[in-house]
């Protein structure tokens, strides 16, 4: 996978594939990276596109400045997907990966094909986290 980090933002994303029609978004669970999906990313490569992030703090995020926190994960993946020229993804995510997620497909909506999460634990907005 290609490694990539845009200037305006901590996040170290991951790219693996662009010429299929459908993206899947992996965001990881705390404590670990966005290998945590290793075994999905072989199974789902051959019929998606595979987009994964490090969390803000974890695995190749750590290089953050004052003022960068978890609250704004929704808005950097969002621009993400705007370089990438992504319109949908389908999103994974396990445990914090799933709260962001939801966040994500709430301030976002038309940006969210599907969203598939466990081991979530609702909260109002990320800034109650």
């Amino acid at each position: 996978m290609k490694s990539i980090k845009l200037a305006n933002s901590p996040i170290t994303y991951f790219i693996s594939g662009t010429d299929r029609t459908e993206w899947i978004l992996f965001i990881h669970a705390a404590f670990v990276n966005h290998n945590m999906f290793k075994s999905q990313f072989e199974y789902f490569h051959n019929k998606y596109n595979i987009l994964t992030i490090d969390i803000i703090g974890h695995g190749q995020s750590r290089d953050t400045k004052k003022g960068d926190g978890i609250d704004k994960m929704s808005e950097w993946i969002f621009d993400i997907l705007k370089v990438e020229n992504i319109e949908k993804v389908h999103i994974v995510g396990v445990s914090l990966g799933a709260v962001l997620a939801q966040d994500f497909a709430n301030h976002h909506p038309n940006s969210v094909s599907s969203v598939s999460y466990t081991h979530l634990r609702a909260h109002e907005t990320c800034a109650d986290l």
